[in-house]
């Protein structure tokens, strides 16, 4: 099987992978974390570009399925820059890290830097953004949900995906 072909065929079960988790309506808080370890794994397994296009496609789908409620519509664009800036800064600290001693330490690192950049562009944009946008002010109960929850659960996946990723690197399973 050629590169591309390999490329692609990876690329088709992680979006069909996260086309599952978010039909089946599963809650987020395992849902979260299940994206946010397809978006990492994406990285992993294939680049930045790839993962950004899934990052792009989850807040689209999780609205059409109903999982977003239809009051945080205005948020897609800024969830859709959230999955953006926690792959884009976890791909750029991953080929940072390559060949260190301490890839382990910078991916985790990666990780965290990134999840918390992701949480403080949907937090901030529920909080500041949007309101002075679109003049709409989210409840309390709407604002917890675009705050600590996202911070928690891109860690989460994260971590996950770092897992996932050691486990296939060892059956050699990783290289394209």
């Amino acid at each position: 099987m050629n590169t591309k072909t390999r490329y692609f065929t990876r690329l088709a079960i992680l979006l069909a992978f996260t086309l599952m988790v978010q039909m089946l309506g599963i809650p987020q808080p395992v849902t979260g974390p299940l994206i946010n370890l397809v978006l990492i794994l994406t990285v992993l397994l294939l680049d930045i570009k790839a993962a950004v296009l899934v990052g792009i496609l989850t807040p689209l789908i999780a609205l059409w399925r109903g999982q977003l409620p239809s009051i945080l519509a205005p948020m897609v664009p800024f969830i859709m820059a959230g999955n953006a800036m926690l792959v884009i800064l976890f791909g750029l600290g991953k080929k940072i890290s390559k060949n260190s001693r301490f890839r382990l330490l910078f991916n985790l690192s990666g990780v965290a830097i990134s999840s918390f950049i992701k949480f403080i562009i949907i937090y901030s944009s529920a909080r500041l953004i949007i309101p002075l946008l679109f003049g709409i002010q989210f409840s309390e109960k709407i604002l917890m949900m675009m705050a600590l929850p996202q911070f928690i659960t891109a860690i989460v996946g994260g971590i996950a995906a770092l897992g996932i990723y050691n486990f296939l690197s060892r059956l050699k399973l990783t290289n394209l």
